[in-house]
């Protein structure tokens, strides 16, 4: 493999866990651009297409509002784009020096609507891209595809494709009931697990099943509890027909991997060390595995961002006789 632009496919995209995770209170459409958003940062991160900039220099998207919103005006979804600029986001950042900051800011600062197109320019907010790209303690990545993604219809159901897409290789997750509700901002409705399967479960199953490469059944547990309190996902995949051959993605995974170790913002190496792997399929499989295991510890929290850099390290060198 020669060049990374003719084999990494554009629907492949990595969302740090910390996101797919979090809580937040999103539309379908909003949602829609924060996957754009990630799609524009990790093609410029991999160098198959640097992010557009406008006047000031400042990281730009242009994104598509037939796209984005199937069956919707452009005008709702400026509005849309104009409630998410008013929504916060907040998390830890650990500069160069080491020191813990707690951020504060939005997922855009501004967007500029160019009139009689389907076009709208959305500027970056500058300090959404560490916690759009950032792997730290705690935080590991979540594949999934970009374009069933932006096709699922409901909000929920595009919360539950990544959350599946997170858990897919474990086969399915438990989640403390009052932890899924303040992830999908539900604290305060549907209150009975009757509810929620009418209102979001069921129907995202639905959608699942029919438009995704994934999808889950479910049911409802007491875990030392009386009432319900734990819900438990099995994730099933379905192929629809795509080859088994899934070198696109262990090549964007092991590369972002690699950012950790590597930024890419200092030189090329990651890039380098992961094309020098791909040149053997088996290879770049086996070492995709062993970063997932990492990932998962990192996720985890068993081991730190610093022991990841270090095991990273000896692993290319040992395992794979990597020149570092």
């Amino acid at each position: 493999m020669n060049s990374k632009k003719e084999k990494i496919s554009p629907v492949s995209l990595v969302q740090p866990n910390k996101v797919t995770n979090a809580r937040y209170d999103y539309t379908a459409v909003q949602e829609n651009v924060l996957t754009c958003m990630i799609e524009a940062i990790q093609k410029h991160m991999t160098r198959e297409k640097p992010i557009d900039t406008d006047l000031f220099g400042h990281p730009t998207i242009r994104i598509n509002a037939s796209e984005i919103a199937k069956g919707k005006n452009k005008y709702h979804v400026l509005q849309q784009l104009r409630e998410l600029r008013k929504k916060d986001i907040d998390f830890e950042y650990t500069n160069e020096k080491g020191q813990t900051e707690d951020v504060t800011t939005g997922l855009i600062s501004s967007f500029r609507n160019i009139r009689d197109t389907e076009f709208i320019d959305v500027e970056i907010s500058t300090w959404a891209i560490p916690y759009l790209l950032y792997w730290g303690k705690g935080v590991g990545g979540t594949i999934f595809s970009k374009s069933i993604a932006v096709t699922l219809k409901s909000v929920y159901a595009k919360r539950l494709y990544k959350l599946c897409k997170r858990w897919e290789d474990r086969g399915g997750f438990p989640i403390d009931l009052s932890e899924f509700r303040k992830m999908l901002n539900l604290e305060d409705k549907l209150k009975r697990p009757s509810d929620l399967k009418r209102r979001v479960l069921d129907p995202a199953q639905t959608q699942l099943k029919k438009h995704a490469d994934v999808y889950f059944e479910y049911s409802f547990e007491k875990v030392k509890s009386r009432s319900y309190n734990t819900i438990h996902f099995k994730i099933l995949s379905q192929k629809f027909g795509r080859k088994s051959d899934n070198t696109d993605e262990w090549w964007r995974f092991v590369y972002l991997f690699l950012c950790r170790t590597y930024p890419n913002y200092k030189n090329d190496k990651a890039q380098r060390i992961t094309d020098q792997l791909a040149e053997d399929h088996s290879q770049l499989r086996k070492v995709y595995h062993r970063f997932m295991q990492l990932d998962d510890e990192l996720t985890k929290g068993k081991k730190s961002a610093e022991d990841i850099i270090k095991l990273t390290k000896t692993i290319l060198k040992q395992d794979f006789e990597i020149k570092l």
